[in-house]
């Protein structure tokens, strides 16, 4: 009996640090995918603001909800 409670002592430990693991490697490919998204969405606003710039519309300030929600 004692080499049986051994066997699934070893067998949860390992299953613990496979948990883990895979855990780590999802939390990290989150932070590489928003800093990806990040990019994106930054270079993006900056292509709007030179392309309203060379047509002379003024950019709405930071923040500034388009659809004219007030909060």
């Amino acid at each position: 009996m004692g080499i049986d409670l051994a066997r699934h002592g070893v067998r949860t430990i390992t299953t613990g640090a496979a948990a883990v693991t895979v855990t780590s490697w999802g939390l990290r490919g989150r932070r590489v995918a928003e800093t990806a998204a990040e990019g994106v969405r930054l270079t993006a606003a900056d292509v709007l603001a030179e392309a309203r710039e060379r047509v002379g519309e003024q950019a709405p300030p930071p923040g500034h909800d388009a659809a004219g929600h007030e909060h």
